[in-house]
């Protein structure tokens, strides 16, 4: 059985469209509108904008075992879980569990990608659904309330410093703002690279393998793995009291530095990694980019030897 919602088919006669009975779903826009108020993206829509979004929203079931979406497929719709709990999976190996009142399907939406883990029903659902067209209308609602705003901070940022003025603003416009409460996990390790954030706002927590790892603080960015196609996260990143970021999606990234794209990243992580030495840290911001400048990639097989000891 695969889910029909997810490809935009909605059963009239079965499933209840808020838009349709708006009046009479009063116990459920106030469960959708409480739920809203604690998700990273859609937190910040104003009153009117919020009841509007939930007016588009329509009620679907799937049985237990059914799959809601499947990994690498073209994504459809945005979830609510109204009842129920489903399971990530990714390349075959479950994840995680989603329970009743958490959002699922909104990540390859906001970074026009293809879907990034399978989502299997573990027992009877029902969600609350939003069609691809109207998530993505909203978000750009969203997007151009925080422009100028997002411009300026971008615009301060030293690792978009070698942009023109012009990718700064198509960036400014392609970034998503999201807000974390405490001890919330932003991504995890092994989970699919789909974004590029830098922090707004607040702090953050690096981990790998359970052990904490360092800090992350504003201006810093972290998911540098998006720089390059079918990569996963190497850390997981956590917030440490309320945090806000920018993010980013490798897709737009790619469409803004063209070919670019993949030598901007690198070095970005090489600022990063010198940043953090305590040596060259010591070095100014036109050392450390002359020093970027020449350096080269070399690509080497696990196990290989990258230099003797005693070598020169």
């Amino acid at each position: 059985f695969f889910f029909q919602a997810e490809d935009g088919i909605r059963d009239f006669c079965l499933s209840r469209g808020l838009g349709d009975v708006y009046k009479r779903q009063s116990l459920d826009i106030t469960f959708i509108s409480s739920m809203l108020k604690n998700h990273s993206v859609l937190s910040s829509l104003t009153e009117t904008k919020a009841l509007s979004f939930i007016a588009s929203m329509f009620s679907c079931k799937a049985p237990i075992s059914s799959e809601v979406y499947r990994q690498n497929s073209d994504p459809g719709c945005f979830y609510l879980i109204e009842s129920g709990s489903v399971e990530v999976v990714i390349d075959g190996h479950t994840r995680e569990e989603i329970l009743r009142g958490k959002f699922f399907g909104e990540n390859e939406l906001i970074y026009s990608q293809q879907r990034s883990s399978t989502i299997r029903c573990r027992e009877d659902c029902t969600f609350w659904a939003v069609d691809k067209s109207s998530f993505l209308r909203t978000l750009a609602d969203l997007r151009s309330l925080t422009h100028d705003e997002n411009r300026r901070f971008i615009s301060t940022s030293r690792y978009f410093q070698t942009m023109s003025i012009e990718q700064k603003g198509r960036l400014a416009s392609a970034v998503t703002k999201q807000s974390f409460r405490s001890n919330h996990y932003i991504c995890k390790e092994g989970d699919p690279a789909l974004c590029l954030y830098l922090i707004k706002e607040g702090t953050c927590v690096m981990s790998k393998e359970g052990s904490d790892i360092g800090k992350l603080s504003q201006g810093d960015i972290f998911g540098e793995e998006c720089y390059f196609s079918h990569t996963k996260r190497s850390i997981s990143v956590r917030s440490s009291g309320d945090v806000t970021v920018l993010a980013i999606g490798n897709q737009s990234l790619s469409n803004i530095l063209g070919d670019q794209v993949q030598s901007f990243g690198i070095k970005s992580i090489q600022k990063v990694a010198f940043e953090k030495s305590n040596t060259l840290s010591k070095l100014n911001s036109s050392q450390i980019d002359k020093l970027c400048n020449s350096l080269q990639v070399k690509k080497r097989a696990q196990g290989e030897t990258i230099f003797k000891k005693g070598s020169a």
